[in-house]
């Protein structure tokens, strides 16, 4: 069985709490690669997607694509780092005094920098999340390896009919070489 090394799979799983999304795309690559991005929360799944890719495609470069939609797969907390908005704010405040600027130091003026603020995610570990996208993986692979075989297939019938046009024009040409030979012939003497 001829099997193609280009392939796409999609698959859309969704529960009560969790939409999950699982792309597969395949092209021509000399050894098995699959390479997964998804969030980063899902981490401790990626050596499981990776087997159950690599159960289903012996070769080829895999790009995997997981999007995930729902609330609770994380939680976010705000972090402010209190001591550098401090020194911010005197800086700011002894600026405006030092160069004789009006207006207060507002809130807005704080918030300018990103240096103060992190956003850090925390992963609830949930295990229907993660089972979701283990079955919706599974799924996408299942649709790109039958996706291979069939352009596997349809490759089988191009080259098959290849060879076919291939045998005609030899046998068509067999009738010719003689012909091919005795006209060389001629040339070469009408040369000498």
């Amino acid at each position: 069985m001829v099997i193609s090394m280009t392939g796409f799979g999609r698959s859309r799983i969704t529960s009560a709490s969790f939409s999950v999304n699982v792309e597969i795309k395949t092209v021509n690559h000399r050894f098995s690669e699959v390479n997964v991005r998804m969030p980063r929360h899902l981490l401790k799944v990626e050596d499981k997607i990776k087997k159950k890719v690599n159960e289903h495609l012996r070769r080829g470069r895999a790009e995997v694509y997981i999007m995930i939609e729902g609330e609770g797969a994380v939680t976010r907390k705000i972090q402010i780092d209190w001591k550098l908005l401090e020194e911010y704010y005197l800086f700011i405040k002894e600026a405006r005094e030092k160069f004789s600027l009006e207006g207060k130091v507002s809130l807005q003026d704080l918030l300018t920098w990103n240096e103060f603020l992190h956003i850090e995610e925390n992963d609830t570990g949930n295990e229907e999340l993660e089972s979701l996208v283990l079955q919706a993986a599974e799924e996408a692979v299942l649709l790109c390896k039958q996706m291979r075989a069939r352009e596997g297939e349809e490759l089988r019938k191009d080259l098959l009919t290849s060879l076919e046009l291939l045998d005609t024009n030899i046998d068509e040409l067999k009738e010719y070489a003689p012909q091919v030979v005795s006209a060389y012939k001629e040339r070469l003497l009408k040369r000498m």
